[in-house]
């Protein structure tokens, strides 16, 4: 088959089937979004963690960029409690890390993220042409409304059951996020490190239990990845960790050197960031958490506890307490300009079309 002719491509008019993921935090910005779309792939905003008056002035950036369509990602509301004693148990730890990096850490208080709903109607707003989310299940009454609006929705699964779940729900698409992606794990259903499942081996699984078309994520790196996915069964292939070494990515000097010096899978899971399980390359923070798993806060309070030790690590460069988030492969990464990384994967992919017939 065509590999530009797939349900996504024609769906939303795309010249190729790509989808540059949503990374929250920084590293989606503007000019990487707008490179994507474009080029003819689909790029997605990070919004998560925006406020939004923040997401309100970045989607006007990008559309200052671009008239082609654009995703923009939120994190689905989870419910947590900050206990007084936990807290504490969890500051203590923290301040050596807090004392060295000459940091206060305030105490989380409620609400912990922005305002779900308020983010939403920023969207609606601006007419966004493609929703997408991870972390769980979007409510009946913003599937209706988006639907409505002829929004098309992209959910995120790490296993046929979620996929299952997702595809009740109405969504049109769902990302399949293998083991290998970096960053947080969307899992919903169960624990985390149980839905550990190798990014193929998924999106067969999925493509054969949901009738919907579901997009390959995780540790895709080059064309023939991308042409891989579309032979196991998938309409599109989302990538993260290949972009942060573009000009365009927001991520800082250092983390794109840490990522650009790889040379071998050095990537764990960890909790000690956020509360919540993501990959990222090995750290002395990550190490000396390990030992105080069991009294991490839960998502998003370890998130907003640890978020000035992060801030204030990547303004000094300080790799030992960053949050490197990153697949599997991202000893692949090169640095290029957005649009030669996007050349080149459209090149390796005519080499490998052959795969599909």
């Amino acid at each position: 088959m065509p590999y530009k002719d797939t349900l996504l491509t024609k769906k939303l008019s795309l010249e190729f089937p790509i989808i540059q993921a949503p990374m929250a935090g920084g590293p989606t910005t503007p000019e990487l979004i707008s490179c994507v779309s474009n080029f003819g792939g689909l790029g997605s905003l990070g919004a998560g963690y925006m406020k939004p008056a923040v997401l309100d002035v970045a989607i006007k950036l990008i559309k200052e960029k671009t008239e082609k369509a654009f995703a923009v990602n939120l994190f689905i509301p989870t419910h947590a409690e900050a206990y007084p004693s936990n807290l504490e148990a969890m500051l203590k730890v923290l301040k050596p890390y807090a004392d060295d990096l000459g940091v206060t850490l305030p105490l989380p208080t409620k609400p912990f993220v922005p305002n779900f709903d308020e983010q939403m109607h920023i969207i609606l707003d601006h007419k966004i042409k493609v929703f997408s989310f991870t972390f769980g299940i979007l409510e009946p009454s913003w599937v209706k409304t988006l639907k409505n609006e002829n929004v098309t929705i992209i959910g995120t699964a790490t296993s046929h059951l979620e996929a299952l779940e997702l595809e009740k729900s109405g969504v049109d698409f769902i990302v399949c996020q293998g083991k290998e992606a970096g960053g947080h794990r969307g899992t919903f259903i169960g624990d985390a490190k149980e839905s550990l499942v190798p990014v193929f081996s998924l999106t067969e699984a999925c493509s054969k239990h949901v009738n919907i078309p579901i997009i390959s994520s995780g540790g895709i790196m080059h064309g023939e990845d991308i042409i891989k996915s579309l032979k196991h069964g998938a309409a599109a292939a989302q990538m993260g960790t290949a972009f942060l070494t573009t000009d365009e990515s927001g991520c800082s000097d250092e983390y794109k050197d840490m990522l650009l010096r790889q040379k071998h899978d050095e990537t764990t899971l960890t909790k000690a960031f956020s509360g919540k399980y993501a990959r990222a390359i090995k750290n002395t923070f990550i190490e000396e958490m390990q030992p105080h798993e069991e009294e991490f806060l839960e998502y998003p309070i370890q998130h907003v506890l640890t978020k000035p030790l992060r801030d204030k690590a990547e303004n000094l460069g300080r790799i030992d307490i960053m949050s490197l988030w990153a697949g599997q492969r991202a000893f692949l990464c090169k640095k290029l300009p957005c649009k030669k990384l996007l050349e080149k994967l459209a090149h390796e992919c005519e080499q490998h079309k052959h795969l599909l017939d």
